[in-house]
């Protein structure tokens, strides 16, 4: 049933392309009007069934990258999203050094008293 209408549909379509491939089939010297086996036809509907099932799966793996990357996406915003929610008060360098010298002071202190 289905692969019997699709070779007859590859057939057409190997007979058009074999009728836009004529002018380059005889510069390069293949002779068209008595192609060289009676294989021939069949090998370029092959080619033809071929170049069709790649070109529909490619739009087949462009759909899936589509949803891997909507996917990669939505996991790298939700991430971003845990790590920006910072609670608190952000500190900056001064804070930082006053709090260590506070802390260098008091065990400088604490060195003193051993003495």
């Amino acid at each position: 049933g289905s692969a019997r209408k699709a070779l007859t549909a590859a057939a057409g379509a190997a007979t058009a392309l074999y009728g836009f491939a004529r002018p380059a089939l005889a510069y390069y010297g293949l002779d068209v009007e008595n192609p060289p086996s009676k294989t021939f036809k069949p090998v370029v509907a092959g080619t033809c069934v071929y170049l069709l099932y790649t070109s529909s799966r490619q739009s087949v793996r462009g759909q899936r990258e589509i949803k891997r990357i909507k996917k990669a996406q939505a996991k790298i915003e939700e991430e971003e999203a845990e790590y920006m929610a910072v609670a608190g008060k952000a500190e900056s360098d001064a804070d930082i050094m006053a709090s260590l010298r506070n802390r260098t002071s008091t065990l400088g202190d604490d060195d003193a008293d051993d003495d």
